[in-house]
């Protein structure tokens, strides 16, 4: 994710440990209608698929407009581990 964050090549918001294996990342997408959406959703999914080494996984039931994300300072049922807040995007987003 350190690379998404320096190059800023998705308008990225925040970062959250899932309290188990991942990182989810949340993307601000301002997307006029369900097109415009689907559209941005199939370039982030050429984004991610291009990465050959297979290091950054997404899965794509994630890029849903109304699901929800881990929420930091929550305890894992499964794990019993605290979800952490890892970075969070303290300036405006420029597009």
């Amino acid at each position: 994710w350190g690379g998404f964050v320096r190059r800023g090549c998705l308008p990225l918001v925040s970062l959250v440990y899932s309290g188990n294996k991942s990182i989810h990342g949340v993307i601000r997408v301002d997307a006029p209608d369900i097109g415009a959406w689907n559209r941005y959703r199939e370039k982030v999914l050429c984004l991610f698929a291009s990465d050959g080494e297979g290091y950054y996984r997404l899965d794509p039931q994630a890029l849903h407009p109304l699901i929800g994300t881990r929420l930091a300072g929550v305890v894992r049922g499964s794990t019993g581990k605290i979800q952490e807040l890892l970075w969070v995007r303290m300036a405006p987003i420029r597009f």
